[in-house]
């Protein structure tokens, strides 16, 4: 993806707050600075043998392809003296911050940052700071690495669709199907390169769903785990039922989206690492449940989610291994002779 490992660094102006002309007995109604700027490493000069209070002043020092530092960091440090004809030089405040572009500015900006206040003067420095080199390897190899669709269909000759989007989008669309007598079955989610060079994560979550024909009541919620477990409760005590999981990390969190279908059925959710969870399989198998939906997530991004719902003795194909074109392509023929996909599920190709 698109993630950007330098950076281009602006210092634009500087704003004289107090040139400490009106406040010290120094001579003549200007003062002389002379501002010295380091940025990640590299410098930059800049003097004024006039500068007044409260007055903004061009600097246009341009520090290009700068490397960023550790965790992505941009430091910048602003030091500087009054020059005196007739006494020693009065020493400026120095001025020192630490930039994480990827929390504040991921894809550039311009802002201020004031120095500290002294009885030599103060000021405050307009900054500009935007991605500039992305890391190896082409937009298009990173995307193609990143995409892998598989899909598994049965027959059928009911209304369909499929639809893949960002959050607003597919909720959009998921509202829209629904009025007309569609409803989602399978959903599945991954983070696809935006192709816009910024600085950390150049992802965007898209969520991928399979639609088809009923008119029963049904939800979509998601949300971290304690709160989906709190509307599943509810979900189900209304007569709704958990039929598909996708959960997923967004940044630090663990979220999780179900997909919930009219059911009176017995039924159980849990949680686990594999060991505790392939107990629990076999425990609630016996009980006479059976699994019908299972995700997992693997940290921090190279993720995975497995899901398949039994529908009945019918015909049914597969195919894996291939990108959003291929198995779009894939998708319209197996519709025209099979049905539509009941299961889907995009990953990593590094998965395998």
């Amino acid at each position: 993806m698109p993630e950007a490992t330098h950076a281009t660094v602006t210092i634009n102006s500087i704003h004289v707050i107090d040139s400490s002309v009106t406040t010290t007995a120094e001579p003549g109604s200007s003062a002389e600075w002379y501002m010295s700027f380091v940025v990640n490493g590299q410098t930059a000069q800049w003097s004024n043998d006039a500068v007044k209070d409260d007055t903004v002043y061009a600097v246009n020092r341009n520090f290009p392809n700068l490397p960023l530092g550790p965790n992505g960091m941009i430091s910048i440090q602003v030091s500087g003296y009054e020059h005196d004809s007739t006494s020693a030089n009065d020493t400026l405040p120095t001025l020192q911050k630490t930039l994480h572009p990827a929390d504040d500015y991921q894809l550039g900006g311009t802002d201020w940052i004031a120095s500290p206040t002294s009885p030599e003067g103060s000021y405050s420095i307009e900054f500009s700071v935007f991605p500039a080199k992305e890391r190896p390897g082409t937009a298009e190899q990173r995307l193609e690495a990143a995409r892998e669709y598989l899909g598994v269909y049965r027959s059928g000759t009911g209304p369909y669709a499929l639809w893949s989007g960002n959050w607003k989008g597919f909720t959009d669309k998921w509202e829209e199907l629904s009025s007309s007598g569609l409803r989602l079955a399978r959903l599945a989610t991954l983070p696809v390169d935006t192709g816009v060079l910024k600085f950390g994560d150049s992802t965007e979550r898209v969520f991928t769903g399979v639609f088809e024909a009923g008119s029963d009541p049904h939800a979509l919620w998601v949300s971290e785990w304690p709160a989906f477990e709190v509307k599943w409760k509810e979900l189900s005590a209304q007569g709704l039922r958990l039929v598909d999981l996708a959960p997923y990390i967004d940044g630090k969190t663990r979220m999780f989206a179900g997909v919930f279908r009219a059911g009176s059925d017995a039924h159980a959710l849990w949680i686990a690492e594999w060991p505790s969870f392939q107990k629990k399989w076999e425990e609630l198998t016996k009980a006479g449940l059976r699994l019908v939906s299972i995700g997992h997530v693997q940290e921090p991004r190279d993720a995975r989610v497995h899901r398949c719902l039994p529908r009945g003795q019918r015909r049914s194909r597969s195919v894996g291994g291939a990108n959003w074109k291929d198995f779009l392509d894939k998708r319209s023929q197996f519709a025209r002779t099979s049905g539509l996909p009941v299961c889907f599920e995009p990953g990593p190709i590094s998965a395998h």
